[in-house]
């Protein structure tokens, strides 16, 4: 059973010192309290982190993913503000020699940006609230989820930063067309508009969308493949068809004790419910056990070899498992040596443990495995523990995603002592008996309620839940800023087209190919596009450090993603650019030169 407090510490008292003091207290006690079988140790933590974990750098990457498709949607409406004002010379010259001034002009502009944004800062918050409530209706494994709201503070909130941003965006483009000269303007306007004004600022604002992206489809991508080697990695078992129920009953180990009575009234009930839990229709095999692969983490013990005694200090550290004798074989966990636990391993036999491939692989590298004696290992007599018999050695089981399999001591249900036990129940494929396994608990004891059943691949869910919930954020974030510079490079292509529809009629009147138009539209794209590739490399550097905590079985820097993305944001560019090119080659010279 574990148990929990909560402590403040005094003035000037430092954590480590609390924790030196709190291992000498357990290890005094366990010197004087042998049958409360101490070896499970304490852990002492700031409330702080048991609470929130570290749940902190993963909400952070979520923000800095959120904020870095906000800076690819400020530096996209930039743009097309730019090139939006850009044939608007005429008018604002003309608005300029009737009088207006250039704060009038600027007011004018932000007022519009400002209209754009309230529309579409509305049509967000609506998203938002949507996508709030599906977040928090998905529950996520994060901390206080239920606080978790969508109310007036963070509306404001939202509307402020879509203000800010509108601002910052159009700001830009407001001081530039306000700066034009009246002459210049309305000479430049009667051409169609000076294909030449704001080219350096919209190449300038496409690099930057760029490298954004490339740094934001480079960490999301990042958690995408970690989250799918996480998630195909061995298991060593097999979870389908499996349920599992919860602790039967807590309060059944206080009340039995450790008495050698208590302890056979307690075997005696736990060998007549897996009997009936057997006997029911669509089930296959029933084990009992202390625990199960990727519910919770096994207890961790100390022990020692028979023929090699050390202190207490330098003992070597394995998790600990009680299961039934169909454990191995309801979970199909291959048995590589030696036998399997059977009926005749009961409290009043010999002592006998099955370890995984690890323990055998770390512990005795070089010596015989089969036949080697543990001392140490709990029982539920009266304290003497005397050492235990290797009598097996089966295939490592993965109890959670994240931690690789660790050495592992299986003892016999029936040698061990009286713990809440679960029980594992493996079924015909296609039969529900939940239900059914659940009522023969009470059935067997009518002072125990029903537990709760579930099945196992829910459990592994659950564990995966995070890693998935990073997953799916943080590529759709990616996905959505590929799509925003996608479109951002397309509305420049395009804009930068229309307004060398000049030079491109002088240049097919002058011979040149349709496919030597095509190639010159890609090539400007593709030159800015490496640009910003480049700084998107600098800058993915930096991203992928805030997600470097989220990641398993592959490295931040790792080279293959950043080339598989450097050539899907190229491909993308290429594509984005495509369309406006071959519009370009529709350009009849003749009706180009009109406008001369």
């Amino acid at each position: 059973m574990l148990l929990g407090g909560i402590g403040r510490l005094r003035d000037g008292e430092t954590l480590a010192a609390v924790r030196a003091d709190v291992q000498m207290i357990h290890a005094r006690v366990a010197k004087h309290y042998t049958k409360l079988e101490p070896h499970f140790g304490v852990r002492v933590e700031p409330l702080q982190d048991a609470v929130i974990g570290d749940a902190g750098p993963f909400l952070f990457a979520i923000f800095a993913a959120v904020t870095g498709v906000l800076l690819v949607a400020c530096a996209n409406v930039a743009n097309l503000l730019l090139s939006r004002g850009a044939t608007r010379d005429r008018e604002f010259a003309v608005r300029v020699a009737n009088g207006a001034s250039r704060r009038r002009i600027i007011a004018q502009l932000l007022a519009e940006s400002f209209v754009f944004a309230a529309s579409g800062g509305l049509c967000g918050l609506g998203l938002a609230y949507a996508g709030v409530t599906g977040f928090v209706a998905s529950a996520p494994q994060l901390p206080r989820l239920d606080a978790i709201t969508f109310d007036e503070s963070t509306a404001l909130y939202t509307l402020l930063a879509v203000a800010f941003c509108t601002f910052a965006a159009g700001l830009a483009p407001a001081f530039a067309l306000s700066s034009r000269q009246v002459a210049i303007a309305l000479k430049a306007a009667g051409r169609g508009g000076d294909a030449s004004r704001g080219a350096r600022a919209r190449a300038g604002l496409m690099v930057v969308e760029i490298a954004l992206t490339f740094a934001l489809v480079v960490a999301s991508s990042l958690v995408v493949r970690s989250f799918w080697i996480l998630t195909h990695e061995p298991l060593g078992f097999s979870p389908q068809n499996v349920i599992v129920s919860d602790n039967i009953d807590d309060s059944l180990e206080s009340a039995m004790g450790q008495s050698s009575s208590s302890r056979r009234v307690f075997r005696g009930f736990y060998e007549r419910l897996a009997a009936r839990m057997q006997a029911i229709p669509g089930v296959r095999a029933v084990s009992l056990a202390i625990s199960a692969p990727f519910m919770e983490r096994m207890p961790e013990l100390r022990f020692t070899f028979a023929d090699h005694p050390m202190p207490d200090t330098e003992k070597p550290r394995a998790e600990f498992a009680a299961v039934g004798p169909s454990y191995f074989a309801l979970l199909r966990v291959p048995l590589l040596k030696g036998r399997s636990f059977t009926n005749r391993d009961r409290a009043d036999a010999l002592g006998v443990v099955i370890v995984n491939e690890v323990f055998a692989r770390e512990y005795r590298p070089h010596g015989p495995v089969i036949g080697t004696r543990i001392a140490g290992i709990p029982t539920g007599g009266n304290g003497k523990r005397p050492p235990a018999t290797i009598v097996g050695v089966v295939g490592d089981v993965r109890g959670t995603y994240a931690l690789a399999p660790q050495p592992t001591i299986y003892m016999p249900f029936e040698q061990a002592p009286v713990l809440p036990a679960i029980a594992l129940v493996r079924t015909v494929p296609g039969v529900h008996v939940a239900s059914s396994v659940a009522a023969e608990v009470p059935a067997t004891n009518p002072l125990l309620p029903a537990p709760q059943m579930r099945d196992l691949t829910s459990y592994m869910s659950d564990d995966a839940a995070r890693a998935r919930l990073a997953a799916i954020t943080l590529g759709t974030l990616g996905l959505l800023g590929l799509t925003l510079a996608v479109a951002g490079i397309y509305a420049v292509v395009s804009y930068g087209v229309a307004q060398r529809t000049h030079e491109l009629g002088v240049r097919m009147a002058l011979g040149a190919r349709a496919r030597h138009i095509v190639q010159r539209v890609i090539a400007g794209t593709l030159g800015l596009t490496i640009i910003g590739v480049l700084c998107g490399i600098v800058v993915g550097a930096f991203a992928v450090r805030l997600v470097a905590d989220e990641l398993y079985g592959i490295k931040p820097y790792d080279p293959l993603t950043f080339g598989l993305v450097i050539l899907m944001i190229t491909l993308a560019s290429i594509v984005a650019a495509l369309l406006p090119a071959r519009r370009a080659t529709h350009v009849e010279p003749i009706v180009a030169l009109r406008y001369e």
